[in-house]
């Protein structure tokens, strides 16, 4: 079991500003690179969401469209200081959902392309899709601590 005293190095770098900063504009960057690589190619972004199996037909085209400028504002947003609760909020949720769509193709062994960072139907590999869920995994519990530093440093709100 470690001992408080090997802990706290931990603790300072999880609470140091500028780590907190480095995170923040880190998975900022992340998803306004993702979002833009999935805006300028929509169609095999449409076939990578595809083949996961959880939407309609109908709605994939939608949602390949709708989610590349979603995750480019949250990403915007994660780099603007005054937004950074609520960016922080909607990249964990949008995590949140890709880690468990990654979860549920591996579970129910579905070759998927995840589609992150462009998509590569041709290049399929469950390798990669690990590796995707691994970074999901991270992403989640990163935006999870930022979302939980910026609300306590939220200003109370007075009421009369």
């Amino acid at each position: 079991m470690p001992s408080a005293l090997s802990l706290q190095p931990l603790a300072f770098c999880l609470k140091n500003r500028w780590f907190l900063l480095a995170l923040r504009w880190g998975i900022g960057a992340m998803f306004i690179y993702a979002g833009a690589l999935k805006m300028l190619s929509p169609q095999p972004f449409a076939d990578s969401i595809d083949s996961f199996k959880i939407l309609p037909s109908l709605c994939v085209s939608l949602f390949a469209l709708c989610l590349p400028p979603f995750e480019v504002g949250v990403g915007a947003l994660m780099l603007a200081g005054p937004f950074k609760r609520m960016a922080s909020l909607g990249v964990l949720l949008l995590s949140g959902v890709f880690l468990v769509a990654l979860s549920q193709a591996l579970l129910r062994g579905l070759k998927v392309d995840c589609g992150c960072f462009g998509s590569s139907p041709e290049i399929y590999s469950s390798f990669r899709v690990w590796l995707a869920l691994i970074r999901d995994i991270f992403l989640v519990v990163g935006t999870w601590w930022l979302y939980r530093r910026f609300f306590s440093e939220a200003e109370p709100v007075e009421t009369r």
